[in-house]
């Protein structure tokens, strides 16, 4: 079983007091054995100079050459840095070369080499060199290895206090903790240091969780309490619980906004019918509360808003207590839903027109029914004009998929450059003038000249003549159709306003779907894709702005863009 930090800790002593009194005796050992090596290492280097001398020494010794001899060893002494002694045969001294400096040494390494030529030994010669310069470096290193002992033990003592003081410390600051909780005083708690050790680290969370549990229970309640109002508050569906009786056990924001109840009452215990006066929603409680079988259904609020509600068994611990119910707003969903349906019926209803036209029409010429050139040319006539009727609508369709696309962010975003707006509204009366003329409506404009703002020309163009077209199209004869820009809060807005017959306020929020139309058979006689409104609303969105329409029956219509400038 592997021990602990702190075991290891106090087993400190009893191993690293050995192992610095081996390192110590290491040490000393090491400076014995440098002196020996130091000693060897300078004979080798006197034995290394001398061998030099050695043989130059044998010659002169032959020749008889004693003067020169001595002159050399003065010189050699001197460079070499050495005494040099010549002996005889019998070891006694002939001549000395010795150094001033050198008299007052007392340690040399000494070396006598022999002299000799052709085996005759003429003689020795006997270098010496001091030691004192080399004991002084050893000094210097026992020094050195002193002071190194001298840390080593004193770092052994400050760790060893330190370690004490490291267990020591923490356990008298948890038993001043302990009497704390003993006189009855919850406010402090134990630090529990990273780098302590484990077992005082346990000890301290022991007495810490003994101080918790004292209070768990409280701060429990509590916690769950928020995390509930926390989950509530934030869901977006309506969250209702009642008990068996009927009565309300919670219900969240979403619920009070779905039924305008009071945010700042509290609803818990009141009766369910008092507080939700919705009949659908009362009998699938009380069927809840009767049965175990879970509810996913949709009522009506008022006629106005669509709520999907799932309702199931409330339970506690396999112990049915009360019944939730889900609520989930999916008006806009609804409604997206019945445009689609709408707009798909509608799509098939205005390409079916003009395709059974067609194909009637060019059923009844191939058939040969028809005889005279007159009533042939009619009909072709008609085949032509379905044709374009169709082709428009066609056209019309891409067009708008594609402008929904740039409005959207999808694929390429539409390019928009400075424009002049009175050009491109004059470029949109242009197309219109000719259906103006024929039924004797004056077109005006009113627009600065100086007027700019970034558009996409094409764009604008085709939104302003759908506007014109239309106001053109319902405006009764002789009348007058005006067309507006003006700034307003770094907004351009421009508006076409028509004479005609107005548009109940009823059909407002559905005037810019596809094929939508207020007078269905009016709307075929006078012609169209019936897009036209549909395709301005998504110009309109793909300038980062909107369309408005202002209109009462009998009173005229205002259509209006509202484009935002960057």
């Amino acid at each position: 079983m592997e021990k602990s930090k702190i075991i290891k800790s106090l087993y400190f002593p009893y191993f690293w007091g050995p192992l610095v009194g081996l390192m110590l005796i290491l040490l000393f050992f090491f400076g014995f054995s440098l002196k020996s090596y130091t000693h060897k290492k300078q004979k080798e280097i006197l034995l290394n100079k001398s061998a030099i001398l050695q043989q130059d020494y044998s010659r002169d010794l032959a020749d008889n050459a004693l003067a020169m001899l001595k002159e050399k060893m003065i010189s050699d002494s001197l460079k070499l840095d050495l005494n040099l002694t010549l002996l005889d045969p019998q070891k006694d001294p002939v001549f000395s070369a010795s150094l001033p400096h050198m008299d007052k040494e007392k340690d040399f390494i000494n070396l006598v080499l022999p002299l000799k030529v052709a085996q005759n030994n003429l003689g020795y010669l006997k270098a010496s060199k001091p030691l004192s310069r080399y004991y002084q470096e050893l000094k210097y290193i026992f020094l050195l290895m002193g002071i190194m002992t001298s840390t080593l033990l004193a770092s052994f003592f400050i760790l060893n206090y330190t370690l004490t003081k490291k267990i020591i410390r923490p356990l008298k600051s948890m038993r001043n903790y302990a009497l704390k909780i003993a006189e009855g005083d919850f406010s402090s708690k134990i630090l529990i240091k990273k780098r302590q050790y484990k077992e005082i680290k346990q000890l301290g969370h022991t007495l810490n969780k003994m101080k918790d549990q004292l209070e768990g229970r409280i701060q429990t309640i509590i916690k769950n309490k928020n995390e509930k109002e926390a989950v509530f508050s934030s869901m977006i569906e309506g969250v209702l619980t009642v008990d068996l009786s009927g009565r309300i056990i919670d219900l969240n924001n979403a619920t009070r906004k779905l039924f305008n109840l009071k945010s700042d009452f509290k609803y818990k215990g009141h009766p369910l019918e008092l507080i939700i006066q919705n009949e659908p929603i009362q009998k699938i409680t009380a069927q809840l509360l009767k049965k175990d079988e879970p509810i996913d259904t949709e009522i009506d609020l008022e006629g106005q808003t669509i709520i999907r509600l799932q309702g199931a068994p409330l339970k506690s611990m396999d112990e049915k207590i009360g019944a939730l119910l889900v609520l989930n707003d999916v008006t806009r969903l609804r409604k997206l839903e019945r445009h689609r349906k709408d707009f798909v019926g509608n799509v098939s209803h205005e390409l079916r027109t003009p395709l059974t036209a067609i194909l009637g029409f060019v059923e009844t010429l191939t058939e040969g029914k028809v005889d005279d050139i007159e009533t042939q040319n009619r009909f072709i006539s008609i085949i032509q004009k379905q044709a374009n009727r169709l082709y428009a609508i066609i056209e019309d369709l891409l067009d708008l998929s594609r402008i929904e696309k740039e409005a959207e962010g999808e694929g390429h975003r539409i390019e928009m450059n400075d424009q002049a707006v009175k050009n491109m509204i004059e470029l949109a009366l242009l197309s219109c003038e000719p259906k103006a003329k024929k039924k004797s409506i004056s077109l005006h404009v009113d627009c600065p000249d100086s007027l700019e703002g970034k558009f996409n020309s094409l764009l604008m163009v085709r939104a302003l003549s759908n506007l014109i077209d239309n106001a053109i199209k319902y405006g009764p004869e002789h009348s007058q159709v005006k067309v507006s820009a003006f700034k307003e809060d770094e907004k351009v807005i421009f508006s076409v306003k028509d004479l005609g017959p107005g548009i109940d306020e009823k059909h407002h929020e559905r005037l810019f779907e596809r094929f939508y139309s207020v007078d269905k058979a009016r709307s075929k006689e006078l012609g169209g894709s019936g897009i036209g409104l549909a395709i301005v609303k998504h110009i309109a969105l793909a300038h980062g702005g909107q369309v408005k329409v202002e209109s009462s029956p009998g009173m005229g219509s205002t259509f209006s863009l509202h484009l935002g400038q960057s």
